[in-house]
């Protein structure tokens, strides 16, 4: 397996984009896990000299993206360039007139190569491609590239325009969700390391995750402002102001969480019902004062702010005129726990200064799916009317713990003496929280009907047991694990998390893993010259990682056809490693009826 590179840039390229290739899955898989990020880059020459290729793609093989298609890139800049409103700024400085012109001269190579890649012939379809601003490394303009799939990013909530308008002549780009931030902030992070002499040639090419996941938290916060309002009292202090939320959510006041609302928008805009207007605003860098003020904004009422100072009150019942307002939004939740929204839409949700993609406490489609798996009998109206119980339950507050069993009219009574035995009644969303209050489990049959409540549930310790979680949990894990019947349990945290006992695999698709194991057979019995085992890293991974889904003969086969690739991989001279593998086994829990779609 030879090592040598025919289209050379620089001699650490392939383990710079492996690396990075590495850690930018790692990183987006924390905002979405199925998430499946491919990273390459793509080097110019800059002068060509006629000593290297004129283009560069890394991977330079067994990559759907050609180095030949752009040997001659170069003569598309000039006509992209003069499209640009920023191409007839003139400026007067001589060195401001040389920096504009180098950064529209980069900036269209990098759409210039966003083109030729839109055109290629073997690209991957619903790839969305962002790509860095191009830097210079060894004499190459070179642009670093990440594809994901649009249906990894069709569920990440976003808001509506990637452009701030400046003047008639200039504008600048802001990221619309979390993941476009996120990447960005990778890119740029990228282009960093790449400048570097020996770039790649350290282990890591990346920065902290938690680092890179706030920052990209700022700078969507920051796109945020910008869009409520250009004008220059917000310019750079969207760190600060993010800074100081973070802070106010974890001050208390008079020993009570905090909790409230705050509006960020011009001052001028009409965002609701002025309540009352403060003779002097409060400077929201007082966090003392503004966590007081936070009492009031709760129940329909908003603190009004820029970045700078709260100078009001509000009601948020919105009237017709205020409908064209534009307003970041901002939800103190909890300690530490704050939510920033957008037209209506909730875009990042931050937990002691560190930014995700907001989740609902339930997602009720994804609950009602995995009861109709655990009880294939249950109509689809009932388990629907099961998940709407869930979330009101995880929604009221307080811990609870529902058992949903095909033998619950019997259990009512085993358990007679352990809880309070009713008349069956059909457990409703509105009725359940109240029911739930009293401590032990609610008891109900398939069909929703509620036999028993305040149940202590018993059973015998068992191994799949979690220490860190609490009695509801553990109690709730030992019944299900030493019922004969069919049984199911709805444990809901005091913080509002619900879990589903025992929780199930997510389930496949049966095309998906025959296709799966049709590449592994193939790539173990044609291995194309030179072996791309980059590649066949993946599918190999893939499969393992999906070891619960397959019976015992693909068992047997995934074995045999892993083998053969990693022995070719051995028999290489210049491989200095030998991998060791566990068998993959048939995992006993494994139900192809229930697991697989």
């Amino acid at each position: 397996m030879s090592k040598s590179i025919t289209h050379f840039m620089w001699g650490y390229q392939h383990h710079f984009r492996s690396g990075l290739s590495h850690e930018v899955k790692q990183i987006l898989k924390k905002l979405i896990p199925n998430a499946d990020p491919v990273v390459f880059l793509i080097g110019v020459r800059a002068n060509d000299d006629g000593s290297l290729m004129p283009a560069c793609v890394e991977p330079e093989i067994h990559h759907w993206a050609e180095s030949s298609t752009f040997y001659d890139v170069l003569d598309d800049v000039g006509p992209i360039k003069d499209k640009y409103p920023e191409s007839r700024i003139l400026h007067s400085h001589p060195v401001a007139a040389a920096n504009a012109d180098r950064n529209l001269n980069r900036r269209a190579l990098r759409d210039a190569i966003l083109h030729r890649l839109e055109n290629c012939p073997n690209r991957p379809k619903n790839l969305r491609i962002f790509s860095s601003f191009p830097v210079e490394h060894e004499g190459f303009l070179i642009v670093t590239l990440l594809g994901i799939q649009d249906n990894a990013l069709d569920s990440v909530p976003s808001v509506v325009g990637d452009k701030i308008q400046i003047h008639s002549h200039r504008s600048f780009h802001v990221p619309c969700n979390l993941v476009e931030s996120t990447i960005e902030v990778i890119l740029e992070d990228a282009n960093e390391q790449i400048v570097q002499p020996d770039a790649g040639a350290s282990l890591s090419v990346l920065g902290s995750a938690d680092d890179i996941l706030r920052r990209a938290g700022i700078r969507l916060f920051s796109g945020l402002l910008n869009r409520v309002d250009t004008e220059s009292e917000y310019v750079g202090r969207a760190s600060s102001t993010y800074d100081t939320l973070s802070r106010l959510s974890l001050t208390y006041y008079e020993s009570a969480e905090p909790k409230g609302s705050l509006v960020i928008a011009e001052k001028d805009d009409d965002c609701g019902t002025q309540i009352i207007t403060l003779a002097d605003p409060v400077p929201i860098s007082q966090i003392r004062a503004l966590r007081k003020l936070l009492v009031l904004a709760n129940n329909g009422l908003a603190l009004r702010c820029n970045c700078v100072e709260v100078f009001s009150l509000i009601s948020r019942v919105v009237s017709d005129k205020s409908k064209s307002c534009r307003a970041c939004e901002i939800s103190i939740t909890g300690r530490g726990a704050w939510m920033v929204s957008m037209d209506g839409c909730d875009l990042m949700s931050i937990s002691d200064g560190h930014p995700t993609l907001p989740t609902p406490l339930v997602n009720k489609d994804d609950l009602a799916a995995d009861l109709c798996r655990h009880f294939p009998d249950m109509t689809s109206e009932c388990a629907g009317r099961f998940a709407q119980i869930g979330r009101s339950i995880a929604e009221s507050g307080h811990g609870a713990l529902l058992v949903i069993s095909d033998n619950a009219e019997q259990e009512s009574v085993r358990l007679d003496r352990d809880g309070l035995r009713i008349q069956p009644i059909a457990l409703s969303p509105d009725l359940s929280p109240q029911l739930s209050e009293i401590d032990g489990a609610v008891l109900c049959s398939v069909d929703g009907l509620c036999h028993a409540i305040g149940v202590i549930l018993d059973g015998s310790a068992v191994t799949t047991g979690d220490r860190g979680r609490g009695s509801r949990f553990n109690s709730a894990n030992r019944y299900v694990s030493n019922c004969s019947n069919r049984c199911v349990a709805m444990v809901v945290s005091e913080d509002g998390g619900l879990d589903l006992i025992p929780q199930l695999k997510p389930s496949l698709s049966r095309i998906e893993l025959a296709n799966r194991l049709k590449q592994l057979e193939y790539i173990a019995h044609n291995a194309p010259k030179p072996p791309n085992r980059e590649y066949e890293a993946e599918i190999i991974e893939w499969v393992e990682n999906h070891a619960y889904y397959l019976n015992a003969e693909q068992c047997a086969n995934a074995n045999i056809w892993i083998a053969e690739c990693d022995d070719r991989y051995a028999q290489d001279p210049e491989v200095m490693v030998q991998i060791i593998r566990r068998k993959i086994k048939v995992d006993p829990a494994f139900n192809p009826e229930r697991d697989l779609s």
